[in-house]
């Protein structure tokens, strides 16, 4: 009887199977869970192949879950790299993140040599989010491979969440020749304690021959509290001759309540600093802090920053110079003071005393706004 009952089944499946003609066209979800709810798993996948990138996600997602039906398991390799058209699909890749599958890993090994994929991009971030073993090792295969260096390095990065790999980023942080990769490595260490990941990281912020590789170092070592990184940012802050150091450094900052971080953030406003992005990032991260003396920073360095970096343009045509801004977003109440403390401590060029006279008019006060060379006669002021 038991023998009857599994042939039966059997035969049910099989007939299920038989009546699955597929259609030509799947437009919404409902039609997908219909399908799925009948065991029509051909007819389901057809919707991986529709333009709707929402509904190859969601197919995807749902497909995922019946790993033991050859079927979908098939025809999920096949949406997510389409070997014909030479294309990884990212919409069906982002239905699959953090599934574990290795047989969906496997299935996107080929598409790496293949040379109608211009940008991996998409290859190298999908192996990474399916967080599958099989994934990790052809992104280690990648990092330390001979192929081209931005694909290295952003495989370095995708393999963050697999700690079994540390050993590896380490290895690539301390030996490999292509700056790309080393700072790749320091990357995808983002996050990761113990002695060892900190003194590698701490060794490339402050020795690798390149600035970008010290930026991303100690962008990986910022969140720790202890006084010798604090330092090591200042150092980079104030004195790196790379402004993608400087400007990591300033971000490793942002929003920081520590005395010291601000005091740092604030001695980099009150000198010339000719990269705009690090102007930005210093801006950025002391108008970010919940703390009194980021404020205050910001307050006392108006007539400081604008005297050092607004000296022969028009500060409204500059980028990143916006200080009094951020201090009004930060702290409007003492706008109106912060300012009349600038304008009256002085020393400033034709363009930075016209700067402070706009944006003292603009809080209620009186304040000459001169014309400067370059600007328009008739321009308000």
């Amino acid at each position: 009887m038991r023998w009857m009952s599994s042939t039966g089944l059997l035969a049910a499946l099989l007939l299920v199977q038989a009546c699955d003609v597929p259609p030509k066209v799947i437009e919404e979800h409902q039609e997908v869970d219909y399908f799925l709810l009948k065991q029509r798993w051909k007819s389901a996948c057809v919707a991986l192949r529709m333009e709707d990138p929402e509904l190859q996600r969601y197919t995807a997602m749902k497909l995922v879950d019946y790993p033991r039906e050859p079927v979908a398991a098939q025809c999920l390799c096949e949406g997510l790299y389409d070997k014909d058209a030479g294309l990884v699909r990212e919409a069906v890749a982002k239905g699959l993140e953090n599934s574990g599958r290795d047989d969906l890993a496997a299935c996107l090994e080929p598409a790496i040599t293949d040379d109608r994929i211009a940008d991996k991009t998409v290859l190298v971030e999908t192996l990474s989010s399916l967080g599958s073993k099989e994934g990790f090792r052809v992104l280690s295969g990648l990092a330390q491979g001979s192929g081209d260096p931005a694909v290295r390095a952003q495989s370095a990065v995708a393999l963050r969440p697999s700690e079994r790999h540390i050993p590896l980023l380490l290895e690539l942080l301390a030996k490999d020749p292509d700056p790309g990769v080393r700072a790749g490595a320091a990357a995808g260490l983002l996050g990761r304690s113990g002695d060892q990941v900190e003194s590698a990281l701490f060794t490339a912020a402050g020795e690798d021959a390149d600035g970008g590789v010290r930026g991303a170092a100690f962008a990986a070592l910022a969140s720790s509290q202890k006084r010798k990184v604090d330092e090591l940012g200042c150092k980079l802050l104030m004195e790196d001759e790379d402004e993608r150091a400087r400007e990591a450094a300033a971000r490793g900052f942002h929003g920081t309540k520590d005395t010291a971080r601000i005091a740092c953030l604030k001695q980099r406003l009150q000198e010339e600093e000719p990269s705009p992005k690090v102007r930005r990032a210093t801006l950025d991260a002391l108008g970010a802090s919940p703390a009194q003396e980021a404020a205050d920073a910001l307050c006392e360095s108006i007539g400081p920053f604008l005297k050092a970096n607004v000296q022969d343009q028009i500060a409204e045509t500059m980028p990143d110079v916006d200080i009094i801004r951020v201090h009004n977003e930060r702290d409007w109440e003492r706008s109106y003071a912060c300012v009349q403390g600038a304008i009256a401590r002085g020393g400033q060029s034709c363009y930075g005393r016209n700067h402070l006279g706009r944006w003292f008019r603009t809080f209620g006060g009186q304040a000459p706004t001169p014309w400067c060379p370059g600007m328009e006669k008739n321009t308000p002021g």
